[in-house]
């Protein structure tokens, strides 16, 4: 029987390299990248540190996706409105399978990280234009 070294590329918590978030997150996100790549073809995983009171707007991604939370505690909502009221509390162990093209958002009051995984390319989506921090550094 292979061990799990040859298998696969294991990555120690301790080795796992955090970097400020690509144009898509708004500042104070920090993003780890622990296979594959969400802009191109094949499956990938990341994870999201969120930090207090962060608020990811209304957005989707063309395909599905699930996420764990790892840490903290995260609400997230579907819709093409951010309402607090209607995000469903996810504590410590709680996981979701989001629907591609389904607007989707999250708030979360203290540091909170979580995993993703999908199947790029998936490009986010804003529902509301104005939200995409990635139009705001083409701005003059």
């Amino acid at each position: 029987m292979q061990s799990i070294e040859q298998m696969a590329n294991p990555i120690a918590a301790s080795e796992i390299k955090w970097a400020p978030a690509p144009p898509f997150g708004r500042p104070g996100m920090e993003v780890a990248v622990l296979a594959g790549n969400p802009e191109k073809e094949g499956p990938w995983t990341l994870r999201l540190k969120l930090p207090e009171n962060y608020v990811f707007p209304p957005h989707n991604i063309p395909v599905n996706e699930t996420v764990t939370v790892l840490s903290g505690v995260i609400y997230i909502g579907l819709g093409d409105t951010f309402d607090r009221t209607k995000a469903q509390r996810m504590a410590v162990g709680s996981f979701v399978e989001l629907p591609g093209e389904i607007n989707r958002y999250s708030w979360n009051q203290t540091e909170v990280i979580v995993e993703v995984h999908s199947i790029g390319p998936s490009p986010i989506t804003y529902a509301n234009p104005a939200d995409d921090p990635s139009k705001e550094a083409l701005s003059p």
